[in-house]
């Protein structure tokens, strides 16, 4: 198993001081002690990190195809980062304890009952044609 290692994490604020953009993260490590950037982007309200490279002198997210971390790599690393995040900002993991209303393997049966429409076409508009 692949040991990853956060070392830095830059705040958004200093990545983005005039927030024209989204939440942006930056984490500085290891990977089984090669040194590793990611940086967060914002993915269904959450951020997820990228691994990112230099490429021509600059910083960035690469392919897969060209990249020198393989795919396994990429995951560990977005999954570090994601879980030292998570520790200090949990973004969409908190959940409310539910308590169950059954005990386990306790059965219910489930019955719906139909009710026929009186008034099947009511509600419906003709639209007018143009």
């Amino acid at each position: 198993m692949k040991t990853a290692e956060i070392l830095k994490v830059t705040l958004p604020d200093e990545l983005n001081a005039d927030h024209t953009k989204p939440e942006v993260w930056e984490m500085e490590g290891t990977l089984d002690d090669r040194p590793f950037t990611a940086r967060s982007i914002q993915w269904k309200g959450e951020p997820i990190f990228k691994l990112h490279e230099e490429f021509l002198g600059v910083l960035t997210h690469l392919s897969l195809a060209k990249s020198s971390w393989g795919r396994g790599d990429r995951i560990a690393v977005a999954r570090a980062c994601k879980a030292h995040l998570d520790k200090f900002f949990p973004f969409g993991n908190i959940k409310e304890g539910i308590e169950p209303e059954l005990k386990a393997g306790e059965l219910v049966n489930i019955a719906a009952e139909t009710v026929k429409d009186e008034n099947p076409g009511e509600g419906d508009r003709a639209h007018p044609s143009t």
